[in-house]
């Protein structure tokens, strides 16, 4: 049997792909990715920055 821990993940992460996910094309290959924002108050950069997380 699955770690309900494991569980939890993996359909929160399909929910957040079909809700708030876009296709991208990366070399060729689609996928399925969300925004992801950097904030210069958070962390080490300077600037805002936008990154994608793939599923």
């Amino acid at each position: 049997m699955a770690d309900l821990f494991d569980t939890l993940n993996e359909r929160m992460d399909v929910l957040t792909a079909v809700r708030f996910g876009v296709t991208v094309s990366i070399n060729g290959t689609d996928y399925i990715a969300v925004e992801s924002d950097f904030f210069a108050e958070f962390g080490p950069v300077e600037g805002s920055g936008k990154s994608l997380v793939v599923f």
